[in-house]
């Protein structure tokens, strides 16, 4: 394994190559350990991916490595990085996450993937991604499969707090009367409208999927 995929602000590198399951398990058992370090009653930490097609299978090494250092995977599936972020600030049916991995390729080619990391609401970055290299890089280990993951949906939770934050702006129907039907197609309606207003239709485009 190359050092060179912990970074300043991420871990990035290219699927099996760099990140194959031995590594990608560690990364999650050592950030969990590094979490509860940190928050000794820590229980889950929220995971979500990106639309590259190798990002699921990344989530359910990093979702083993975690599982066999005692922690528990509340499991977004496919959401853009502010739903991910989000999830670190509400609740889902009485369960508080205490940390976020988004799974995410970002700019980079299709080969690469990632992972972008917060723990206790804090980013975690420099000498903490450099620490976690080392102890990954010092650990021949093999750890077992345990992929078992809490369903939860960050993606919904994250649209109504926008949609609700920004209720002042109105949308009409064509008879100019507001339209009071939350359905989800009418509220990512709204919200596309709020992201372009707002100039941040980037951070939503994966709402739409």
């Amino acid at each position: 394994m190359s050092a060179s995929i912990f970074r300043e602000y991420d871990i990035r590198g290219i699927f099996v190559i760099e990140l194959n399951e031995n590594i990608v398990k560690k990364i999650g058992y050592y950030l969990a350990k590094a979490l509860i370090k940190k928050v000794p009653n820590a229980q889950y930490i929220a995971v979500g991916y990106d639309a590259r097609l190798h990002s699921p299978t990344l989530k359910g090494w990093l979702s083993s490595g975690i599982n066999n250092a005692g922690l528990k995977v509340l499991d977004m599936g496919l959401v853009p990085t502010p739903a991910n972020y989000f999830a670190n600030f509400t609740e889902f049916d009485g369960l508080k996450s205490d940390g976020s991995v988004m799974i995410t390729g970002s700019h980079n080619p299709p080969e690469y993937n990632g992972f972008k990391i917060t723990l206790d609401k804090d980013p975690f970055f420099g000498e903490e991604i450099y620490a976690l290299g080392r102890e990954i890089l010092a650990d021949n280990s093999v750890l077992e499969d345990n992929e078992t993951t809490i369903k939860i949906d960050s993606k919904n939770k994250y649209i109504d707090f926008l949609v609700n934050h920004f209720s002042a702006l109105k949308l009409e129907n064509k008879k100019g009367k507001r339209h009071e039907a939350y359905s989800y197609r009418y509220r990512t309606i709204r919200l596309r409208k709020i992201l372009c207003i707002t100039g941040a239709w980037r951070l939503g485009l994966l709402l739409y999927r």
